[in-house]
């Protein structure tokens, strides 16, 4: 694994040169997720570095044909989606119009970012330039879905043939990397997950001593339940009965179909005075909100998150980040350096860890300015998009 953004050679450092890029995602903005920020950061400043970008993604479900549009200076492409199974689009015609594609556009490298199957496996297969992959999950196993699991499972036959395919294999943390370096017997690089190093703010500490507020920030749908939520609502309550007072306001940024159910299940906790629902923000507006907590709290169920973007919006904001020790977590974070862990799946230890936040603000600062320092250092998009960049031009040379 290699990702070392410091002391970059003079060659990583160079333009883009005019190479011709294709991403591949499933998803891109506007939809909202992890993947689609990361997508939309990488090509951002690959663009910046002189590439001329093309994203391939997919559309709403009542386009017709093929669309393209831009979002941010990105040219994209969508396809139509005919219909979902769980969280995967597909459409019928998508091997005739992406061969259509790859003919007209001559590409000279393509980076398709997965473990969500289709369109990044259909590509992978026509691909007549250099391939990279990313991979964004640990795992795709859900818990309590064991028909969906089966199919899971039987996705990995198509996986392996993805990652054979590969020129290079990315993946998003070291976590990651290690476990589809131990199934697919692949060398596996890190190209972890970044953020404009403009949005990192001037340090800004709270002056409140002890009662604080705090962000949850994600998509509130069935689909991403699993973000913690509930959990999260439940360590409100857990702290008020163990304390006897709630040291902690939450606004919760975010929508989804999941949203009146949460908003039912802070009533039922008696939480209305002391949790705010403030709808999907982005931009300017998310960042604004997150500037007015203190402490981003991020409390996962299972091992999906390979790398949560929210730890980098929560440092550029000067916040302290709560989180939960599990998967690719404890590899992204340094408990009590750049954020505090908790037993996950634990309303309680939860609340005792919020509790060790509402006692030290001295803690607080101590934590939002080690972590702001760690992203401007290592996770700059900047930083990022000049190692991928390097990677690329090798991939290029040794096919020529």
């Amino acid at each position: 694994m290699a990702f070392v953004p410091q002391g970059q050679t003079e060659s990583a450092r160079r333009s883009g040169n005019g190479k011709r890029l294709l991403i591949v995602s499933a998803y891109f903005p506007p939809a909202v997720g992890g993947v689609e920020s990361y997508v939309l950061g990488l090509a951002k400043a690959m663009s910046a570095r002189g590439c001329r970008v093309t994203v391939l993604t997919t559309g709403s479900l009542g386009l017709k044909r093929p669309a393209q549009d831009a979002v941010e200076g990105v040219s994209v492409l969508r396809l139509p989606v005919l219909f979902k199974v769980s969280y995967t689009p597909l459409h019928p015609l998508w091997p005739f119009w992406v061969r259509q594609f790859l003919a007209r556009e001559k590409f000279d490298v393509i980076n398709v970012h997965t473990p969500v199957p289709g369109l990044a496996d259909l590509v992978a297969a026509q691909s007549p330039v250099p391939l990279v992959v990313t991979y964004h999950a640990a795992s795709l196993l859900k818990d309590d879905a064991r028909l969906l699991n089966v199919l899971i499972s039987i996705y990995g036959l198509v996986e392996r043939g993805l990652l054979r395919r590969a020129d290079q294999v990315l993946a998003v943390s070291p976590f990651v990397a290690d476990r589809l370096q131990e199934r697919s017997g692949r060398t596996v690089d890190v190209l972890p997950n970044a953020l404009n190093g403009r949005l990192v703010a001037p340090v800004a500490h709270r002056l409140r001593e002890q009662r604080f507020t705090a962000a949850f920030l994600a998509r509130l749908d069935a689909t991403h339940g699993w973000k913690g939520l509930s959990l999260v609502l439940q360590a409100l309550d857990s702290y008020r009965q163990l304390y006897g007072v709630l040291d902690v306001d939450l606004v919760v940024i975010g929508d989804g179909d999941s949203r009146t159910r949460y908003e039912r299940e802070a009533e039922a906790l008696g939480l209305e005075r002391f949790v705010t629902f403030v709808g999907h923000a982005e931009g300017a507006r998310k960042f604004d909100l997150l500037r007015e907590a203190e402490v981003m709290i991020t409390y996962p169920t299972t091992a999906n998150d390979a790398f949560p973007t929210v730890f980098l919006e929560a440092w550029a904001s000067g916040m302290a980040v709560v989180s939960a020790d599990i998967g690719a977590i404890p590899s992204v974070v340094a408990d009590g350096e750049t954020a505090l862990l908790a037993r996950p799946n634990s309303p309680i230890e939860l609340a005792q860890t919020l509790r060790r936040m509402a006692e030290d603000r001295g803690l607080r600062e101590r934590l939002a300015d080690h972590g702001r320092a760690r992203l401007v250092d290592n996770f700059t998009w900047e930083a990022v998009a000049a190692s991928f960049d390097h990677q690329l031009d090798e991939l290029i040379e040794a096919r020529s």
